[in-house]
């Protein structure tokens, strides 16, 4: 009987236990991934509706939302003077106003990628609200693109506004009727503006106070006065709108000139001070005057564009050297630059610092020489001793040894040049030995060996331009570009001819024009109060592909 009510008891449980083991435990599943946005149900005041008059907005939701960024999002047009109070309760968002509205004025809120759900962060695209303190909902609008003047690059995020004010100085002084954003692409859309005529202009806002009103805010303007049009809703959707393309504005971005020239001073390396320039300088003065300005107190070397002076400090100077500066005979500043240089990372305690003399630059790369180029060296600081006949060239084939000739090609002894006719069917080596030049800290450099071969003709491509200008145009300034837009070559053509971009390592380059309306040689930006635009670029729409052993002409009319 014991038994059986053992057995009773027993085999219940030795089953659970069984069947527990052979179970296979899986993760619950979540479902599909949320990927819809919320999705508005109601809004007081409902969206393009009329006689508002209350102090605070409401939009209800599907869903749970946050909000996201609303700094950069939420843009209102016309701009209040007070900021509003944004809050959220349950699947509500609601704007309360700090600001009394204008009388027979259409309001747009928009909101951008602002609201998102809660769960997943997907956001209403473009969500927006508009309504009207009047008995009419404005409904006309415009759109277009901003892009950088001389880059040709779309700008986002600029501030697109509307001035009813026509005075030139009203964007530095007063906030616009009217404002919109760009996107990614540089795009704008005004929307529920009132039939009149405006003064457009763009704004990078840096200060959020829609004014421009700082030197180093971008800024763009349209020539003649601007007239809204009517833009199509599609049906069913009372948010996004139908642009006519053949109706769109395009505003070039430019930062205005700061006519005053300034410097700048710091210690780039041991003993070497760099002066910076504002803009390019052929005439600089720099007097020291907590020492002798007649002593010999430094090696100078300006920079390819004349914005910049190295000096190469000599003797026994004090902690810090008391600068006049002047351009052309105009005295700029004074500076007070210390001559410690201070590393931007720490030595290690007791670290011996390197006085080895550096050779910086040599004319090979990766192995290679550029074909019809000579071997150019560049020393870390000028020399006061090079020995000439100590380099050798080393043909590794034949283990000839030459003693190639080098000289220096500029006054202060940093650079030199080994003249020799290279072949490509050669391999090569050069060998500094160790003491071989000396600098004016009696530094020397370590021995070194570079073996590298001439690269073939047959490994370049040739690129040429055929530009075509109007007889008495002003001249145009050519530019050839790499893929990521970086000035390669600049030329300067007066009437049409062909440019030879000469031999090109294969790659993809673009092209760049310059109307050079004054002559002067560069690009000139605009001056805002002077109504004066920033001199036009334009960029070629095809990318050119230049691969070894080929020729490539093409023809641009400008």
């Amino acid at each position: 009987m014991r038994f059986s009510r053992f057995l009773n008891f027993i085999l219940p449980v030795i089953t659970f236990l069984v069947l527990a083991a052979c179970a296979t435990i899986v993760t619950p599943s979540g479902g599909e991934k949320d990927v819809t946005p919320p999705r508005l149900l109601s809004s007081d005041p409902k969206n393009q509706s009329t006689a508002f008059t209350g102090k605070r907005l409401v939009m209800n939701f599907d869903e749970y939302i946050q909000l996201k960024d609303m700094d950069k999002n939420l843009l209102i047009s016309p701009p209040l003077n007070k900021d509003p109070d944004i809050k959220i309760k349950g699947r509500s968002l609601i704007v309360k106003l700090n600001d009394t509205l204008r009388s027979n004025t259409t309001y747009s809120f928009y909101f951008g990628q602002g609201v998102t759900d809660l769960t997943e962060g997907n956001p209403m695209s473009n969500f927006s609200l508009a309504f009207s303190t009047g008995n009419v909902i404005d409904s006309l609008g415009m759109s277009g693109y901003v892009t950088d003047a001389y880059t040709r690059l779309p700008i986002k995020n600029a501030l697109v506004e509307l001035y009813t004010d026509m005075a030139d100085s009203a964007p530095m002084l007063t906030r616009p009727v009217y404002v919109s954003r760009t996107n990614e692409t540089g795009k704008f859309i005004l929307r529920n503006l009132a039939a009149g005529k405006y003064r457009m202009i763009a704004l990078s806002d840096g200060d959020n106070n829609y004014m421009y009103n700082l030197p180093t805010e971008q800024v763009a303007f349209e020539d003649s006065l601007v007239e809204p049009y009517y833009i199509t809703p599609p049906k069913n959707d009372t948010i996004a709108i139908v642009v006519d393309s053949t109706r769109q504005f395009a505003l070039n971005m430019f930062t205005e000139p700061d006519s005053i020239q300034r410097v700048k001073c710091s210690m780039i390396a041991p003993h070497q001070m760099l002066f910076t320039y504002r803009y390019p300088t052929t005439h600089s003065g720099i007097m020291p005057l907590n020492i002798d300005s007649t002593a010999n107190w430094s090696i100078k070397e300006f920079s390819r564009n004349n914005d910049s002076v190295t000096c190469w400090l000599l003797g026994s100077l004090p902690d810090s050297l008391h600068f006049r500066m002047s351009d052309k005979g105009k005295i700029l500043d004074t500076l007070i630059a210390s001559t410690t240089y201070k590393p931007k990372f720490s030595a290690k305690k007791n670290q011996v610092i390197d006085s080895t003399l550096k050779i910086q630059q040599l004319s090979s790369r990766a192995g290679f020489l550029d074909w019809g180029s000579d071997y150019y060296i560049t020393l870390a600081n000028p020399l006061s001793q090079l020995n000439t006949g100590a380099v050798r060239l080393i043909l590794t084939a034949t283990h000839d040894t030459l003693i190639p000739p080098i000289q220096f090609t500029d006054s202060i002894h940093r650079r030199a040049v080994i003249h020799y006719a290279w072949k490509t069917e050669e391999d090569y080596a050069l060998l500094f030995p160790k003491g071989m030049f000396r600098d004016i800290y009696n530094h020397i450099n370590d021995s070194a060996r570079v073996g590298f071969k001439l690269r073939s003709k047959d490994e370049y491509g040739q690129f040429r331009l055929m530009v075509k200008m109007k007889e008495g145009s002003p001249p145009k300034i050519i530019q050839l570009l790499d893929e990521k837009g970086g000035v390669l070559q600049q030329h300067i053509v007066y009437k049409s001819q062909k440019v030879d971009f000469g031999f090109l390592s294969p790659a993809k380059f673009g092209l760049k024009v310059i109307y050079d309306d004054n002559g002067n040689g560069r690009w000139d930006t605009g001056i805002f109060l002077k109504r004066k635009q920033p001199e036009k670029v334009s960029v070629h729409p095809k990318v050119f592909e230049v691969r070894g052993n080929w020729e490539l002409e093409e023809e641009w009319e400008l």
